[in-house]
């Protein structure tokens, strides 16, 4: 992260890291272990920084105006300067395919 900087990709990350969140209270529901009890507290501590670390970049991403890459117009002429047709076949026509 340090070296290719945040991304709209990071929330990738989000479902699997909630759902570890979410599946470790459970776990610990079923259990009197104490150990498993701390676990889904540091599971669920963790991932509510992770959550905040991704809204807070994607946050600074929308301020900065960069959080999608710019759209590039599409070429709608050919080499020629001329129009470019929908169908990109150069030997045909409109015409060719009545005879």
């Amino acid at each position: 992260m340090a070296k290719h900087g945040f991304s709209v990709s990071y929330w990738s990350f989000t479902f699997g890291a909630t759902a570890l969140a979410s599946a470790t209270p459970r776990a610990a529901g079923k259990t009197e272990d104490p150990a498993i009890t701390s676990l889904a507290i540091g599971l669920f501590v963790l991932t509510n920084l992770t959550m905040l670390a991704i809204l807070a970049g994607t946050a600074v991403l929308t301020g900065s105006g960069s959080l999608l890459p710019a759209t590039v117009p599409s070429r709608r002429t050919s080499r020629t300067g001329e129009p470019r047709s929908t169908f990109h076949c150069s030997h045909w026509t409109p015409q060719s395919r009545f005879k």
